[in-house]
């Protein structure tokens, strides 16, 4: 309304220049009598309001009013508001008792996990139902409403720590709830896995016109779209949230995104290393192999397909992709060394910070416990000295009876394509650990042996 009146005055730019006083006492009187309003007395601030409305729709259909469409859009915007002022001023102060009694969640503090399948089922169907439910994960930090309402009366300094720890929990419960939308993605992704890798091929830097057809593949890409969309529609819904405070704790919806398509990958990744690693032959230089292709398309596949959606996420797919998988051979790597020390050593599974990397129990039979333990034992089954010859002037290993070439440098170039400079890391580690740890064992009973006790 201040606005409006110094138009009239000559003073703001609206458009088409009109100086009239009249007009410009007149809407400065209703600036005025909107700045007095006071919602101590519901009824006269309701009648008030009405009144005021009634004239902003009086005048507008005057000239000077009316042919200006920017003066229009204000007045429009004040009713709006206005509007919205008559319906809180009537919202009597039962009701609001009676909605914080009804919305609130401290109640619900040992059933609300009861609930998530249900919120979460409703997600995978309908992934913009995420939209809806962030007013229920707003409404449960009443939670710590009447906890931190008593600790306030009595005065308490535990207070800050008591609602740190409340709001850290309804994190945890919205994270666990919205995890479903990357357990759905990591569900289509080894669909489009499938199909980056063995139905559509790459177009190579040059193509000639009658190759074409070959490379177009109408419906696999048809179905590589529509698999990218039902994922693009999954994030939708949370990418769409707005920061919002759970407590005393700000949650930022595309950190909740980015941490729970870690975890999957984390958790399918693990899961393939630990179930592809079990060998039902000891010492078979064939089943090596398969596992080891199988590992790489596996790999090759999923990374492939990771890269591919990281645009449609909106995420560094190729750099999540890299510190994962870099910290699943890390991890893997210190369970195996702390194996093989003589003082023994809780292993802390999140020691530095990041997501856990799931357990898995030891395989039957070997007692080794990760994959990587398992590969090596493997792959010293293969180059037993009484089975194989090595030849340094080729950097290979050679079969004694038959003459093939059982491993060798070209297998180690394979490896780090295929799967990574730091599967060779680690599987040189795994090496320099067993060297150690055999050193060790020679030294001590050899110090039996010449009567020293060892070390």
């Amino acid at each position: 309304m201040q606005e409006i009146a110094e138009y009239f005055l000559g003073n703001r730019h609206m458009g088409k220049q009109y100086v009239d006083e009249n007009y410009s006492n007149w809407f400065k009187q209703i600036g005025e009598r909107i700045d007095n309003l006071t919602y101590k007395h519901s009824t006269v601030a309701g009648r008030t309001i009405k009144s005021i409305i009634q004239a902003l729709e009086d005048i507008e259909i005057y000239e000077p009013v009316e042919t200006n469409v920017q003066i229009k859009h204000f007045i429009e915007e004040t009713k709006k508001s206005l509007l919205h002022m008559v319906r809180s001023v009537n919202v009597k102060k039962s009701y609001l008792i009676n909605i914080s009694h009804i919305s609130d969640f401290s109640y619900a503090w040992n059933v609300i996990d009861d609930y998530m399948p249900l919120i979460q089922q409703r997600i995978k169907d309908k992934p913009r139902t995420v939209l809806l439910i962030k007013t229920l994960f707003k409404k449960q930090a009443s939670i710590m409403n009447l906890p931190l309402g008593r600790m306030m009366e009595a005065n308490s300094e535990d207070i800050e720590n008591v609602a740190m720890y409340y709001s850290g929990e309804l994190v945890k419960y919205v994270k666990r709830v919205l995890q479903v939308i990357p357990t759905s993605i990591f569900e289509n992704l080894e669909e489009i896995s499938n199909l980056l890798i063995s139905k559509i091929p790459d177009f190579p830097v040059k193509l000639s016109k009658e190759e074409l057809k070959n490379y177009t593949q109408f419906e696999n890409r048809y179905q590589l779209a529509k698999l990218t969309h039902k994922i693009s529609v999954y994030t939708e819904g949370i990418l769409c949230l707005d920061k919002a405070l759970m407590g005393v704790i700000q949650v930022d919806p595309k950190e909740i995104l980015v941490e729970g398509i870690r975890k999957e990958l984390v958790r399918n990744v693990s899961k393939q290393l630990h179930f592809l690693f079990i060998f039902t032959h000891k010492g078979d230089n064939q089943e090596l192999q398969e596992k080891l292709q199988t590992l790489k398309n596996k790999f090759k596949g999923l990374k492939k397909s990771f890269e591919y959606i990281q645009d449609f996420l909106n995420i560094p797919g190729e750099q999540i992709w890299r510190e994962e998988v870099s910290r699943i051979f890390r991890i893997n790597l210190d369970k195996e060394g702390i194996k093989l020390i003589s003082r023994k050593i809780e292993f802390e599974n999140d020691f530095d910070g990041g997501i856990s990397i799931p357990q898995f129990p030891i395989v039957e039979g070997d007692s080794s416990p990760t994959f990587l333990g398992r590969m090596l034992n493997q792959l010293i089954g293969i180059l037993s000295p009484e089975k194989v010859l090595y030849l340094d002037q080729v950097s290979n290993f050679y079969s004694t009876t038959t003459g093939q070439q059982i491993f060798g440098l070209r297998n180690v170039v394979s490896l780090e394509k295929d799967l990574g400079i730091v599967y060779l890391q680690s599987l040189d580690q795994m090496i320099s650990f067993r060297i150690v740890d055999d050193i060790k064992k020679f030294i001590r009973e050899f110090g039996r042996m010449i009567g020293g006790g060892g070390i």
